[in-house]
């Protein structure tokens, strides 16, 4: 046991398997689903849902907004609860992810024996959702959603989802969740109800739903949790904006955009005139290259520099900005 504050901490043990927590993981996706955990420091107790009036209901999952990493807080068989600092759990979660997923080879892990008691653990896994969203602004509020999963079913045991008339049936559908009035969850089959039967446990479809969740959302975080500091921002322009100048002075130098032309004048021995023309090709190379070459660097050098900004570590920063070559990341930016 380790003492932080006027609390005794149980001493963390991690443990990195691929085959148990899964291979491959997006660094990048892990670092930004830590990044919006809470680093309160106020003691919280984590317990079993159902079990308690718990501020945080176990399970509980953290997913990050593309869905390919997520943070999964659990307790031990032997408690239903137990007490820990959010901020501690964070740097518990920063240590996994620089362990397990930063390391060789890449792959996912759990921290268990914490807690004041040693009852919690955490796990990093990856996750490759099959959700499609609606429009933006098409769904309801994120927070009347998250009580949906903060509030439903999560517990392993199997159960059959099926017709209501079926005596096997332990969860007749369509299954209708709806703590608020503002979002509901509804569970149905692929095809006519009467027809759908199929055998599940309830934290697959909690674990999909957590994500799920993240739909109404999906515009709102862009614009909050994600964004970077204003420090950040004035720090990098600050930065870029000299070699952007240099960059405009050489290429106009090389490519100017207006060519001038000699015209002769017989005005008695007192010289040429002459005539600035807008010189098409040079101004169509130089929109080219600015709308491709300049722009990916700079975007790429802009959220490398912000993630580096806010804690990300050199290799995820790297890992953001080679997604910026990625056709699909450049079809979600637009």
């Amino acid at each position: 046991m380790t003492s932080n504050g006027n609390f005794a901490v149980s001493d963390p043990k991690y443990s990195c398997n691929g085959a148990i927590y899964g291979r491959n993981l997006n660094l990048a996706s892990c670092y930004q689903v830590w990044r919006i955990m809470s680093s309160d420091g106020a003691m919280e107790t984590y317990g079993q849902r159902g079990s308690g009036n718990w501020r945080a209901k176990l399970p509980f999952r953290y997913v990050s907004s593309d869905g390919l990493c997520a943070i999964d807080i659990s307790h031990s068989t032997r408690a239903t609860h137990d007490q820990m600092r959010p901020g501690d759990l964070k740097n518990i979660v920063r240590v996994l992810i620089d362990v397990c997923v930063r390391g060789t080879p890449n792959q996912g892990g759990i921290a268990s024996n914490i807690g004041v008691h040693g009852n919690l653990a955490v796990r990093v896994v990856p996750y490759k959702p099959t959700v499609v969203c609606g429009a933006p602004g098409s769904g309801a509020p994120f927070v009347s959603c998250r009580d949906i999963v903060d509030e439903m079913p999560a517990d392993g045991k199997k159960n059959v989802f099926g017709p209501k008339d079926d005596p096997e049936t332990t969860v007749p559908i369509p299954f209708v969740l709806a703590p608020s009035q503002r979002c509901s969850l509804l569970l149905s089959g692929q095809g006519p109800a009467e027809k759908v039967k199929d055998t599940s446990d309830w934290y697959k479809i909690f674990a999909a739903s957590a994500f799920l969740s993240l739909c109404s959302s999906l515009v709102t975080k862009y614009f909050t949790v994600h964004d970077p500091p204003i420090s950040a921002l004035v720090t990098f322009s600050f930065l870029c904006t000299p070699p952007n100048y240099l960059w405009q002075q050489f290429i106009e130098h090389k490519l100017p955009a207006y060519t001038t032309n000699k015209i002769e004048v017989d005005d008695g021995g007192k010289g040429v005139e002459v005539e600035k023309k807008l010189n098409i090709w040079n101004t169509m190379v130089k929109l080219l290259l600015e709308q491709t070459i300049i722009a990916a660097i700079n975007v790429g050098a802009f959220l490398g520099f912000t993630k580096w900004f806010q804690g990300m570590p050199v290799e995820g920063c790297i890992q953001v900005i080679r997604e910026v070559g990625d056709c699909t990341s450049c079809a979600a930016i637009w």
